[in-house]
């Protein structure tokens, strides 16, 4: 019977390999993906719609709050994966909390962004027909209900899954590596590298995983020095060279999260705008009316075909020309989706400034269509396929073992923080905007008064700087992985990944 070192089933029983992971379990954490996002999806595009239309929120509150909402959703990921790291198994950590980390196959981030599309194909079509048709409070049922149904869909696979033995909290390994470095500052670390403290056997009986010394924030390997009576100070007197690696590893990926928060503080604007922008225009297609989250399915439909394309055709291609894993590195599928956000707001900034001068000239009753809305929602679809599953990928395989979860959410963190720098940006450009007399620039309830023009065009400027920033910290980024592999090693290794551990992933559910 083959097993897997570390990894036990929902009983805490080791896993059978024959039994447990692999495409089978998948299959349930896809369903579960597809069901929580008809929910998501639907809601995140048009809440904007609800806050304005149903609450007579004006230009500016109606964005903060929704942008508020979605942080929280993001960052609620955070203590969930803490947990499920640190003391809970990762599958019974969904039943508190909702997130879920699950040991599944490789490609798997490349279909578990087509299970989002999915989801968010049905939940742009059906949840916001529901709203804006049936009422919101029915709305609002439905995706309570297509969520149980989702958790109910996963729980059916607890059979077939693997977890991690949590291996203790990896806050308090690296709370411990800074405080010790600290405390030795002041000493000087050995010519012999071997010399620093690195217990194999208990590390490895922990669930921990064995990280050998890299050069870099030398600071830190201070941590390490053992000092007259050994290691037997404690783990506040001395740290382990794997606790200081861990330590350096989330160090080097604070960078790429700051940027790439501003890198996708473009999608949380223009999502936000675009749909209160719609609510303005002639959303008629012939005899019918479109909601303006509805537009969003044309990036979808887009997705759901790339993806496919991407995963059987493309990568394929790139990795014999490269010789990566991947095709490309993870860091250079961001980049793409980077400048995608950035080409988004830039067109959403182009198009507003038409709309403005339409209204301004012409008579009320003069709209312009809804669907010139549609290239910026176009380019957000791209930096979904591009950015989305290579920030994902970056995350969770550059995390160590003992902090996968917190890596994968990691990602949703970043997607929360973008939201609340868009809502901070909001109140700070009003305030400012305000003292030079008049409203602001997003005052109001009504956009033809705003200037959300000029709003796009700072973003777009904001978004540049970050991207020169992102372009710096990704060409000095040294990965903990090697990326590239021989050519003829490829299909050995995925098909060694697909009967092994596999990935970690995080799948937000609220």
């Amino acid at each position: 019977m083959g097993s897997s070192s570390g990894l036990v089933d929902w009983r805490g029983r080791p896993v059978d390999t024959r039994k447990h992971g692999g495409v089978r379990a998948s299959i349930y954490i896809h369903m579960l993906v597809w069901l929580s996002n008809v929910s998501n999806i639907g809601n995140m595009t048009n809440i904007v719609s609800y806050l304005s239309v149903k609450m007579n929120m004006g230009v500016a509150a109606a964005s903060t709050t929704s942008a508020s909402f979605v942080a929280m959703m993001q960052v609620f990921t955070i203590p969930a994966a803490f947990l499920a790291d640190s003391y809970l198994k990762r599958v019974y950590t969904v039943l508190f909390f909702a997130p879920i980390e699950i040991l599944v196959p490789a490609s798997f981030f490349n279909w578990y962004a087509f299970a989002v599309s999915l989801g968010a194909l049905v939940g742009l079509v059906a949840v916001v027909w529901v709203q804006d048709n049936k009422g919101w409070d029915a709305g609002f049922a439905v995706c309570g209900a297509v969520v149980l149904l989702g958790l109910l869909v996963w729980a059916a696979g607890m059979p077939t899954y693997r977890n991690k033995v949590p291996a203790g909290s990896p806050i308090t390994r690296i709370l411990q590596v800074l405080v010790v470095a600290f405390r030795k500052r002041n000493l000087q670390l050995p010519e012999n590298p071997d010399e620093l403290y690195q217990p194999t056997n208990d590390d490895s009986a922990k669930g921990l995983e064995i990280l050998q010394r890299t050069r870099g924030l030398k600071c830190l390997d201070k941590a390490a020095i053992v000092r007259g009576g050994g290691s037997n100070g404690g783990a506040w007197s001395v740290c382990s060279v794997s606790q200081v690696e861990e330590t350096k590893i989330v160090l080097r990926m604070v960078p790429i999260f700051l940027t790439a928060a501003l890198g996708y503080m473009p999608v949380s604007v223009v999502l936000t705008f675009t749909v209160q922008q719609g609510n303005i225009m002639d959303t008629r297609m012939g005899a019918i009316r479109v909601s303006p989250a509805t537009l969003f399915v044309i990036p979808t439909v887009f997705q759901l075909a790339i993806l496919v394309v991407y995963d059987r055709a493309v990568v394929p291609a790139l990795r014999r020309a490269t010789g990566r894993v991947g095709g490309v590195t993870h860091l250079q599928r961001i980049g793409v989706g980077f400048v995608s956000s950035l080409a988004s707001c830039a067109v959403a900034a182009a198009v507003e400034v038409k709309r403005r001068r339409l209204v301004a000239s012409s008579s009320s009753s003069a709209m312009m269509s809804v669907f010139w809305l549609t290239p910026q929602f176009f380019l957000l679809g791209v930096v979904d396929v591009t950015s989305f599953v290579g920030l994902l990928e970056f995350f969770s395989s550059e995390a160590s073992d003992g902090m996968k979860s917190i890596g994968s959410s990691i990602f949703y963190c970043m997607l929360g923080m973008a939201a609340w720098l868009n809502t901070m940006l909001i109140e700070l450009v009003n305030r400012v905007t305000r003292r030079r007399g008049g409203g602001g620039w997003l005052d109001g309830a009504n956009l033809n008064e705003s200037r959300l023009d000029l709003f796009y065009w700072l973003v777009s400027g904001i978004e540049l700087v970050a991207f020169m920033a992102y372009l710096l910290f990704a060409w000095r980024y040294v990965y903990r992985n090697d990326q590239r592999i021989a050519a003829d090693a490829v299909d050995e290794q995925e098909d060694k990944k697909a009967a092994s551990n596999g990935s970690l992933v995080q799948i937000n559910l609220i």
